[in-house]
């Protein structure tokens, strides 16, 4: 420390918390015992790196020291106190502080960021117009943020449901580009391979931040191995792929569809299968017709006649075109 801390003491820890009747110095007869209540230290006298943990030692003197050479080390006590962590009300006082130091350009920027985003997310593209016309805007926004990853992801989510056709397909491929050079996956990686506990607000704010940034990594590896599977780029497709398998198992029911694809380019149509499988007979997880069509597309390659017509079966059963009246 820089210099000591002073710390208040009371004989009733009533006192204590109320912080009145503060124990001064007295006289004591020998054999005479008394309880002490020592305070805390005022949290704005503590050290600025002290984190949750952190242990501050020092002593308690309760005789006066005398002038005699010869006299014997005046009594004392160690005293030590441990840093706590702080409580959500204190966090969230924390946040609202840094809000308001942000200056009054900063608020709104943030504003037009976060509008920009919505104006994404919220965009309809149901007809032919409305995807020609939401291009021409995205194109623009684009060029306006290249290195924001909200917005980055917001757009790719919308590019891709317009789909891979025409200029589009390269557009997707641009911005998981963009996605991916913003994002520093050495960093990330080192964050999550890294046990720690988060604590206070800086830590949750950073945790969020950190996972924020690999979903959006994730999704943009998958979407490029996706739209590179769709022109049967396949050389482009394993790169991708494979950096996708690096942070994600892709056999879960949101990469399993590009997994089995994978499989069976090297026409591992029983591990394709095997891929699909998991997915359609979990009892918790409703599969789409897209799997069962492709499980049907790999019996059909192994020259399964028998269970290519009972897949045909199971879809118009799971999935019929129209529902009888009664």
């Amino acid at each position: 420390l820089e210099e000591p801390i002073s710390l208040k003491c009371y004989s009733r820890a009533g006192n204590l918390l109320t912080d009145t009747d503060e124990l001064k110095s007295g006289k004591m007869y020998r054999g005479e015992h008394r309880t002490v209540f020592v305070a805390s230290p005022p949290k704005d006298k503590l050290p600025q790196d002290a984190e949750p943990g952190t242990s501050l030692v020092g002593k308690a003197t309760w005789t006066k020291p005398t002038h005699d050479s010869g006299a014997a080390t005046p009594d004392s006590s160690e005293l030590i106190y441990m840093v706590p962590i702080k409580s959500a009300v204190e966090d969230e006082k924390e946040s609202s502080n840094e809000a308001e130091k942000k200056t009054l350009s900063q608020q709104l920027e943030e504003s037009l960021l976060n509008a920009t985003a919505k104006f994404i997310d919220d965009a309809k593209l149901e007809t032919e117009e409305e995807k020609v016309e939401f291009l021409s805007h995205v194109t623009s926004i684009l060029e306006k943020y290249p290195e924001n990853i909200k917005i980055l992801s917001a757009a790719l989510e919308k590019l891709v449901e317009v789909g891979y056709s025409g200029e589009n397909w390269e557009r997707i491929i641009s911005v998981c580009d963009s996605i991916i050079a913003c994002i520093d996956a050495d960093e990330l990686a080192r964050y999550f391979g890294t046990k720690c506990v988060d604590d206070g607000a800086e830590s949750t704010k950073r945790k969020k931040g950190f996972e924020e940034k690999k979903k959006a990594l994730v999704d943009a590896l998958f979407q490029k191995a996706a739209a590179y599977m769709e022109r049967n780029m396949y050389e482009q497709f394993e790169s991708s792929f494979s950096k996708l398998r690096e942070w994600e198992d892709t056999e879960g029911p949101k990469f399993c569809m590009l997994h089995a694809k994978k499989e069976a380019l090297a026409e591992n149509y029983g591990l394709a299968i095997k891929t699909l499988n998991k997915v359609i007979e979990k009892p918790d997880e409703q599969a789409k017709k897209e799997l069962y069509q492709l499980r049907q597309e790999y019996f059909e390659k192994l020259g399964w006649v028998h269970m290519v017509c009972e897949e045909s079966s199971i879809i118009l059963d799971r999935f019929p075109s129209s529902y009888p009246l009664f």
